[in-house]
This record gives structure tokens, C-alpha cells and sequence, in this order.
């Protein structure tokens, strides 16, 4: 059975690169000033506008990479940019709903209900100290999209007693860098969560293609992750997917 893929985003990885790209074309706009006038306001003002263009390059590629993910076949993207004002967060989304457009791709927001439903979005992730989600379901319409993280086969049973949740999202299963100091759960913590519960529950933390091909015989959905999305170019993220689609299916129990 093909395995659920997620794309969760982080777009401060294109953030870095572009941001120091722009930085430094802002120096040397600004030390190609007249020798001896003061640089104070010119300078500032070119950093600014610098770090603007740099905040529009990364939400670009990030956009431009969920498009891509998405024609490639990719089930989930979950948009989580948690540092956005509301008014950017919504438009980000707006642009990421419109560049999976005429695929199956469902776009997510990350715990915030408010800009999901302001940009349309296909539904939201709840943090595990998000609100409870059968408040959440009261409030969308019929088949909007909820998910949950949880921590603990615990966590989970309680979590799919209150209702209202669509799938888990168990974590971290190895170690990551986008959760420094965590310790990792495990394969076998995943399979004990997924025999607990009847939800579809996918697995998040260090996912690549190496590690994900014990995944598969846990019973675990599919898979969600940020790094080898984002450290992905994206000529290659078509050939990422297929390949961490395959090498679930390797270690799925054959029926």
C-alpha cells in the first residue's frame, strides 16, 4: 500500500541562503557610497530592503518546491511558519494552496485554525498542547483535515478518545536536527503507538531515505518530514518522493 507523504516547511532553510546573498549586496551598495558621508541611514536602509527581498526569495522557493512536491505526487504539505504575522502567514498559505492546484496535495497549517480557514486551507495540525480537536471540529466545514502530534502510545489512546482528529503524527522517531536535544522514540515506540490506536498515524523526526525503510512493518500510514524536503533541491524533490515512497513499500507486511 502506498504510504502517506507529508512536507512540513521550514522556509528559513531558503532564508539563510538567500538572506546572506542579500546582506551582502546591501555592504557593498552601501560602502560604494561617497567616501567620508555617513552610511547610518543609507546603510539601513538597504539592509532593510535586502532582507525583504531575502524574506521574498525563501517564501518563492518554498512555494515553488511545494508545487513540485505536489505534481510529484506528495499527499500532505503542512505549512509551519510559526515567526509569520497573521497577514503573511495567510497569503503564504493562499500561494501554497494555489501552487498544488489540479493535484491531490492537501495543504495544512500548522495550529493555526484562524489562517487555515482565512486561506481555505484543506485543513490544520494541532500541536499536542494545541486546543482540544473536537473544538476545532465544531467550528470547519465537512471533511476539513485535523491532525495531531502526539509523544506517547498514552497521548495517543486519550487523544483518539476526546475524537475530532483525522490522523497522528508520532514523534521523534530518530534523532533531527529541527529538534535539537530530543530524544528519539524509536521504531518500535512507533509500532507500539500504531497497535493502540485505530487512527492512521504517521511517523515525523529524522526521516530520510536510509532510515525510513523500517518504517513500513511498524503499520505506521506514511511519513512526515522537513529536512530531506528542504535540503532537497528541487529538480530532485520528484525523485525524493518516489524514493521514500519505495522504500516504505520494502518493508510493508505483504498481504
Amino acid at each position: 500500500m502506498r504510504p502517506v507523504v507529508c512536507m512540513i516547511s521550514d522556509r528559513r532553510r531558503f532564508t539563510g541562503q538567500a538572506q546572506g546573498q542579500a546582506q551582502g549586496q546591501a555592504q557593498g551598495w552601501a560602502e560604494g557610497q561617497a567616501q567620508g558621508q555617513a552610511q547610518g541611514p543609507a546603510e539601513g536602509e538597504a539592509q532593510g530592503k535586502a532582507q525583504g527581498e531575502a524574506q521574498g526569495q525563501a517564501e518563492d522557493a518554498l512555494v515553488a518546491s511545494v508545487g513540485t512536491a505536489a505534481r510529484a505526487g506528495i499527499d500532505l504539505v503542512q505549512v509551519r511558519e510559526r515567526d509569520l504575522e497573521s497577514g503573511a502567514l495567510v497569503r503564504l498559505v493562499a500561494r501554497c494552496i494555489a501552487a498544488s492546484k489540479h493535484t491531490h496535495t492537501r495543504v495544512l497549517v500548522n495550529d493555526r485554525l484562524d489562517v487555515a480557514i482565512a486561506a481555505g486551507a484543506h485543513g490544520v495540525h494541532l500541536r499536542g498542547d494545541s486546543v482540544p480537536a473536537p473544538r476545532v471540529r465544531a467550528l470547519v466545514r465537512p471533511g476539513f483535515l485535523i491532525g495531531r502530534s502526539i509523544h506517547s502510545k498514552e497521548e495517543a489512546a486519550r487523544v483518539c478518545a476526546e475524537g475530532g482528529v483525522d490522523y497522528l503524527l508520532f514523534g521523534t522517531v530518530f534523532s533531527t536536527a529541527s529538534k535539537p536535544g530530543m530524544d528519539a522514540a524509536g521504531v518500535d515506540a512507533l509500532a507500539d503507538v500504531v497497535s493502540t490506536v485505530p487512527l492512521p498515524v504517521l511517523a515525523v523526526g529524522g526521516i530520510t531515505v536510509g532510515t525510513i525503510r523500517g518504517l513500513g512493518r511498524t503499520g505506521a500510514a506514511g511519513i512526515a518530514a522537513i529536512g530531506v524536503f528542504a535540503d532537497t533541491p528541487i529538480g530532485d524533490l520528484p525523485r525524493t518522493i518516489a524514493e521514500l515512497t519505495r522504500a516504505f513499500q520494502e518493508t510493508q507486511p505483504r498481504s
